[in-house]
């Protein structure tokens, strides 16, 4: 797979979610709770309906999903969601849990006691 994680999905604390992070936790739920599976459709016209948004932050968070490996674009006929291999989810399991472990490396120094209770 060899794809880096999306290092933008960490918010600083009290940051809204976008609509297009919205849509990004949702396709990756869906793939997790196995609702989407290897190389099937992803139909934007439903997951516009399903979260009530348009179509737009569909796009940009299929966009998004391209550069993690996770979904492939094919011109003319959408969206399709990657197979993934158990060394390619065992592989994503060790880049995430290094980035989470470097971010809060990264974090604490500057975080105050308040900040830590919160």
């Amino acid at each position: 797979m060899n794809k880096k994680p999306r290092l933008s999905r960490i918010k600083n604390i009290g940051q809204e979610e976008t609509l297009v992070d919205r849509v990004i936790d949702h396709i990756q739920n869906e793939i997790a709770q196995d609702r989407l599976r290897a190389n099937q459709k992803i139909r934007e016209n439903q997951i516009a309906k399903e979260l009530r948004i348009s179509r737009s932050p569909i796009r940009e968070a299929l966009r998004a999903l391209e550069r993690d490996g996770l979904v492939k674009l094919i011109p003319g006929r959408g969206a399709h969601v990657v197979e993934v291999t158990p060394e390619d989810a065992c592989e994503i399991f060790l880049l995430r849990s290094y980035f989470i472990g470097l971010a809060v490396r990264l974090a604490t120094p500057d975080l105050s006691g308040k900040d830590i209770w919160q």
